[in-house]
């Protein structure tokens, strides 16, 4: 879970000023690219302190549903629905002026009373799923699972589609599946090509992405100098907005480009645009594929940064202490190879 948050925390001041003046497509053959010494753990987003956004705050919300479920034995498909929209309401009410980033559709659809589901097309349910990746034993529970958390507020055919794809490529790494099998999982175009990772051979499901194996250098953006930061105009934001399914395969593809958790990082906010969901993201399967790896792991260093901002976000939530369990039970589940 760390690694999701992370990347949402490193990416999500950068969202403010790097180049957006057109919508990256997610096969072209060479991702924008800018050198990667930025600088990590910027403090421009609360108070000067770095700091997540409301896709850290949801992605508790979506770990809680899940350990709720898992500890009451509930695995009905509509019960644990209502889990997930119950804790996405209960996390909104709890931390909605600790962060920023809330999205107007979604709050309007919480201030209306959130009876019917939302339709969002956009990322969300994407960024908040790493916990179901962690949490299930087979490729169809977890496929499920990610639908129906992304069914409360996204319920459209790219939002889950790319939810179920960040949630297979947690699931697939932590069970140990090399990077280069994982592309050849969504790159199938047959049944059979896939048919070893499903128990159930009737629900098996196939992405069919083409992802390109670019022969160019990525060609070099200008690196964004401090002093140059500016706000996002909306016309510049809208060319940044990217539905859930081009999301993940911008993710996938920065991961399968990159060779550890902190140079998935470094890229996904190198390319631009909407660098939270990018790092966020990548940083959630990249921590599943690197797990055990020490040198090419989330930095230790990042990890403390991390708790700091955390502990910042959560100083004045009563709820916070347990919020913190919540997360360090999910680091246990991960270390002890669950």
């Amino acid at each position: 879970m760390l690694g999701a948050i992370i990347g949402d925390i490193i990416g999500s001041v950068y969202e403010a000023y790097m180049r957006s003046d057109r919508k990256i497509k997610p096969f072209e053959p060479a991702l924008p690219h800018r050198p990667m010494d930025f600088i990590i753990f910027l403090g421009r987003r609360m108070n000067g302190k770095p700091a997540c956004t409301d896709d850290s705050i949801l992605t508790l919300a979506i770990a809680r549903a899940v350990k709720n479920c898992e500890e009451k034995g509930i695995t009905d498909f509509e019960t644990c629905k209502k889990e997930f929209h119950d804790q996405i309401i209960t996390y909104y009410n709890r931390y909605q002026n600790k962060t920023r980033g809330w999205g107007s559709g979604f709050q309007k659809w919480v201030k209306s009373g959130a009876k019917e589901d939302n339709h969002s097309y956009a990322n969300g349910s994407a960024m908040r799923v790493c916990a179901i990746g962690w949490s299930y034993e087979t490729l169809e529970e977890t496929l499920e699972m990610a639908k129906c958390s992304s069914l409360p507020t996204h319920h459209n055919q790219d939002a889950i589609k790319g939810a179920k794809a960040i949630a297979a490529a947690i699931f697939l790494a932590r069970k140990g599946v090399s990077k280069e099998e994982i592309k050849r999982f969504f790159e199938a175009t047959d049944s059979e090509q896939v048919e070893k990772y499903f128990s159930d051979k009737t629900k098996i499901e196939l992405f069919e992405y083409k992802f390109p194996n670019p022969k160019e250098k990525y060609h070099t953006i200008n690196p964004v100098k401090l002093k140059d930061i500016k706000h996002i105009t909306s016309k510049q934001f809208n060319y940044m907005i990217m539905n859930g399914n081009e999301s993940a395969q911008i993710a996938l593809r920065i991961l399968f480009e990159t060779d550890s958790y902190e140079s998935a990082i470094r890229k996904a906010v190198s390319i631009g645009g909407d660098t939270d969901t990018h790092a966020c993201l990548a940083g959630a399967m990249a921590e599943a594929l690197y797990q055990g790896d020490e040198k090419r792991t989330i930095p230790k260093e990042w990890i403390k940064k991390a708790w700091k901002a955390l502990d910042y976000l959560g100083n004045d939530v009563p709820e916070w202490k347990d919020d913190k369990e919540l997360i360090q039970w999910y680091e246990r589940r991960k270390n002890d190879g669950i």
